[in-house]
Order: C-alpha cells, then structure tokens, then sequence
C-alpha cells in the first residue's frame, strides 16, 4: 500500500459554516473555506474547471462581518472533489508574506485551535 506523506507545515483546522472568501479585486465572489491554518487554506467552488486567475490577495469573511483581510495567497493545488451531483472543485492555497498583524492572528487562533470558533 503507497504511503501518503503530509506535506503541510502547520495544521489545519475545519472552518465554520458561512466561513467564506472573498477575492479582494471583486467583492462580489465568495468561496466556501474547507479548512485553514496557520501556513494556508483550501476552499471549494462549483465548476468543472480549474479557477483561473485568482488574485494573489483574499479576505476571509464569517456570517455578514469582515475579519481577516489581504491575506497574500499563492496557488498549491486545484482538483476535482466528490459533492452530489454538482461538479465541484477544491482549491488549496498556501498563505505568503504575511503582515506581522496578520500572522499574529493565525498564529492566535492555531495556537488555540480556535479556527472553528474564530473564524
């Protein structure tokens, strides 16, 4: 039996319900966040398709506030998951340079493990 071998820094946490990303270039398009951590997150999306042109910053928005935004992001992996009878995609990415404040705020909520909670 092959091995699968994590390659992931830090751990991720499942996000709450109505935990969304927002592309900062288009306000208007919201993703839902699978799960997050302190290296990055991967949300789903409807589609076939691969999602191109992602900007290289996002938001992440829970219920109808704003809580963490500008969060530099760089493309890890794009494939296709199993959901019902609607092609559905997920796309994982890895956070970049971070402000000081922002990573602080990540690093909060790993260190409690409160992602579920706080975001």
């Amino acid at each position: 039996m092959e091995q699968i071998r994590e390659q992931r820094k830090a751990k991720r946490f499942l996000a709450q319900d109505r935990t969304l990303v927002r592309v900062s270039s288009s306000p208007g398009i919201l993703f839902h966040i699978i799960d997050i951590g302190s290296g990055g997150l991967a949300f789903r999306y409807l589609g076939e398709d691969e999602l191109d042109g992602l900007p290289s910053e996002l938001d992440i928005v829970y219920g109808d506030k704003f809580t963490l935004g500008r969060l530099p992001v760089v493309p890890v992996n794009d494939c296709a998951i199993e959901y019902g009878y609607l092609p559905m995609r997920r796309k994982s990415l890895r956070f970049g340079d971070l402000t000081p404040w922002q990573q602080a705020e990540l690093d909060h909520c790993c260190a409690a493990e409160t992602f579920s909670v706080y975001f």
